[in-house]
């Protein structure tokens, strides 16, 4: 996961909808849920999905960076 991934187009987002409803407490759906809202560039419901992914799993380093690139992406650098 980079930076350079959300600069992508989002072609995986009705899946991944469809994905979220099959399995919502998936860290990984709701990780890669959250990147595909950011490339789309609705940035503040990329942001609670991240958060939602960190909550389901705490210790999930794939979704742990992808939330960090979208804070910065939406301008929180701390």
């Amino acid at each position: 996961v980079s930076e350079a991934a959300l600069r992508l187009s989002a072609t995986g987002l009705s899946s991944l909808e469809a994905a979220m409803q099959l399995d919502v407490n998936s860290s990984w759906v709701n990780a890669e849920y959250a990147r595909e809202l950011a490339i789309a560039g609705d940035l503040q419901r990329a942001q609670e999905i991240s958060l939602n992914a960190i909550n389901l799993q705490p210790l999930d380093i794939e979704a742990l960076v992808t939330r960090g690139i979208i804070l910065r992406r939406a301008g929180d650098t701390a």
